[in-house]
């Protein structure tokens, strides 16, 4: 009804009949009127509240789950519980809460659920793990408390999905974990290559003088036995450093066309030394050739280097080693999980796989394994599998490694395989023959400008030089060797140059000295690898690169190469 103040009120009408006529008939009736207007009131705000309740529970975005506090058993769920856990709410209703979790954790839980009970305060930022009906472990944040509904205690549990957000944890500390490494294997090449340099000039100023020692002693004379020793021991020392050097990827490295499966089959009888005799190696190689563009040896020492590993792991058990071979073609998301810092193009890869069931390794372990001089081994260098990662490096492939404590190591190594080499269209590069003529028979003559800042390494280079039959004028380093130029610039003939030196390094004072001579033949000399050495020139190149340490022989074959059919001879 409308009252006289014209608001509307709820009245409940109740009607009883007093009277009849004489034909039976209600003659009389009394009514009353009762006033439930609050009664409406209550009612309407009950309604209301159970609706927005209604909408609250069920529209939440994070799963709602109760439970009853005694019991453990779920009474009711919402939408969002029936979305995350890809059941329905009958299904879900009636199951004990620990339903919820992986069974290794049911356990944990429990106890978890006991204490919010017993505390009866609300707890909020547990986390947890949650199974769907598609076997899916969502990662939770649950906050829960205790609350009373119809005087029956029940836990209200709040589950939100936080599968975003540890993906993004995740890709964060994969960042940083990838960031340490970067910075890492940045400070051990710096090392690495800072070892090689000075190595190699102590090895150039003592395989100099003995080789210059050796040229002045009989053939068959006792001391020249000695020191033929001492050089072949100079020689793999020299390797050595190539091994520290293709770490950071400025090795030596020649590429040509490669067939990794010939080369395996080649030296399979030699690679089976590097196993026990219990030890198995089965090949499981592509029926395609895999061709490649790459440096045989390099790639011959990625094989060895890895088989011995896996040889190694296995120990005294029997055991099986397999060697794969497969093309496949990967996309950047692939490639982005190789353990090099530098990631490939997309495209077709030979796949190299070397899966042993040795003893496994440790994710401490495998995060040092291509660490310069780490070794597990009592005898191990600790460089080979470090020469493994600048191999693949230089050869812009990619590297993977699966391992399992007691459970064996696969090793997984891809080459790119340029669209030519696939097509078959690369040619192998033609080398020129050199003519014969009154030249090369004669010996070299001229002023050479030798530069070294390492003392020992200019005096050995000088005598070499002028074994060559050329004179020679030496400079400590490339401030020295321009004002030397300047001065001697009309009779000097070429110039042999360290290239990293203090004060100005060789390719700095290369291109001051062609600011003087533009057609001075510069030789540069350096234990990087030629390639390494070009990228870092922008102007004009040198004349000839010789690589430390380097021979007589070698470096009398460089002059020659480099310098005019017209020069004076003597």
């Amino acid at each position: 009804m409308i009252s006289r103040d014209g608001s509307i009120r709820w009245i409940e009408g109740r009607e009883k009949i007093v009277e009849y006529d004489e034909q039976g008939r209600p003659s009389r009736m009394v009514g009353t009127i009762i006033d439930i207007n609050e009664r409406k009131q209550a009612e309407l705000r009950l309604q209301r509240s159970e609706e927005e309740f209604r909408l609250t529970f069920e529209e939440a975005s994070d799963a709602i789950f109760w439970a009853d506090a005694t019991t453990g058993i779920l009474i009711n769920c919402n939408g969002a519980a029936e979305k995350m856990l890809e059941i329905p709410r009958e299904v879900i209703i009636g199951k004990h809460q620990t339903w919820l979790h992986p069974p290794e954790m049911a356990e944990h839980f429990a106890a978890l659920f006991r204490e919010s009970v017993a505390i009866n305060k609300p707890v909020a930022n547990v986390e947890a793990i949650v199974i769907s009906k598609s076997g899916k472990r969502i990662p939770v944040h649950i906050k829960h408390a205790v609350t009373n509904v119809g005087g029956r205690d029940i836990i209200h549990g709040v589950f939100r999905d936080i599968s975003e957000l540890k993906h993004a944890e995740e890709e964060k500390l994969a960042l940083e974990r990838q960031f340490h490494q970067a910075q890492k294997l940045e400070s051990l090449g710096v090392m690495a290559g800072g070892i090689a340099h000075d190595f190699n000039n102590l090895l150039q100023s003592i395989l100099s003088n003995m080789e210059l020692a050796s040229m002045r002693l009989a053939p068959d004379s006792v001391p020249q036995k000695y020191l033929a020793n001492a050089m072949i021991s100079g020689r793999h020392a020299s390797h050595l450093t190539n091994l520290m050097l293709t770490y950071v990827g400025k090795g030596f490295i020649a590429k040509n066309k490669l067939n990794l499966n010939e080369l395996i089959m080649e030296n399979i009888e030699m690679l089976k030394t590097a196993a026990l005799a219990a030890v198995s190696i089965k090949l499981h190689l592509v029926a395609e050739q895999p061709i490649i563009l790459a440096d045989e040896a390099q790639i011959l020492q990625v094989v060895m280097n890895l088989l011995t590993n896996a040889a190694e792991s296995i120990e005294e058990q029997p055991g099986i080693i397999k060697l794969t071979t497969r093309i496949q073609n990967c996309d950047r998301t692939f490639l982005a999980a190789s353990l090099l810092n530098e990631k490939p193009e997309p495209g077709n890869y030979l796949v190299f796989e070397v899966c042993d069931n040795g003893c496994g390794m440790s994710k401490e372990t495998i995060s040092r394994l291509f660490d310069p001089f780490f070794t597990t081994k009592f005898a191990g260098r600790g460089l080979g599998m470090s020469a493994v990662l600048g191999i693949i490096r230089a050869h812009h492939g990619a590297l993977f490694v699966d391992s399992e404590i007691g459970k064996g190591t696969t090793f997984k190594v891809l080459f790119p395989m340029p669209e030519s080499v696939q097509s078959g269209t690369v040619q192998e590069p033609i080398q020129p023959v050199p003519e014969k003529n009154a030249f090369t028979e004669n010996q070299l003559t001229g002023a050479v400008l030798v530069v070294d800042d390492d003392k020992s390494v200019l005096k050995a280079c000088a005598r070499m030089v002028k074994l060559c039959g050329f004179t020679v004028i030496t400079a400590h380093d490339g401030i020295d060797a321009v004002a030397k130029f300047r001065k001697h610039a009309e009779e000097i003939v070429a110039v042999l140059m360290d290239l990293t030196m203090p004060n100005m390094d060789g390719i700095t004072a290369m291109s001051e000295i062609y600011g003087i001579r533009p057609d001075m033949k510069v030789i540069l000399a350096s234990g990087f690898n030629e390639v390494e050495v070009s990228e870092r020139i922008a102007s004009q190149p040198p004349s000839g690169f010789i690589r430390k340490p380097f021979s007589f022989k070698e470096l009398e074959e460089k002059f020659r190469s480099v310098m005019p059919g017209d020069l004076p001879c003597r």
